[in-house]
């Protein structure tokens, strides 16, 4: 399925959208690719979501025409040397339609040409099938 630009959009996290990400963290197609894949209280959730500004971690929505589609979030790890942290994920009802390399052009455009990243780090389960759309990006 061929995709337009002008079809897409990302826009930073609000704190109308705090309920919306808490339901996609915690659904079992995202934790079970988490460093801990237990489910997230709304009260942590919202403490994380609350403190993104003061820990260098910004949330970001990507969107099809009305749909939100996806959220990736860059963490500054290293202000000296620009340094972020990546995860990205796409909602369910998306997944394996070829958004998810939306999502990551999206997120690397944010992370070089907006943030000035020199450095760019993840984590990721080697048997994610996401391993294959970052290898295509270059990692």
């Amino acid at each position: 399925m061929p995709f337009l630009y002008e079809q897409f959009s990302v826009r930073e996290a609000q704190e109308r959208d705090v309920l919306q990400i808490l339901e996609w963290r915690n659904s079992e197609s995202v934790r079970k690719w988490m460093t801990s894949s237990k489910k997230i209280k709304v009260d942590d959730h919202i403490q994380w979501f609350d403190s993104r500004g003061k820990n260098g971690t910004s949330i970001f929505i990507v969107s099809w025409g009305s749909h939100q589609i996806g959220v990736f979030i860059l963490k500054l790890t290293a202000s000296t040397t620009n340094e972020y942290a990546l995860t990205m994920y796409v909602r369910d009802e998306f997944q394996n339609l070829g958004v998810g390399a939306v999502v990551e052009w999206f997120m690397l455009e944010t992370a070089f040409n907006l943030r000035k990243a020199k450095k760019l780090t993840g984590l990721m389960f080697k048997q994610n099938q996401v391993v294959s759309l970052h290898k295509y990006f270059g990692f």
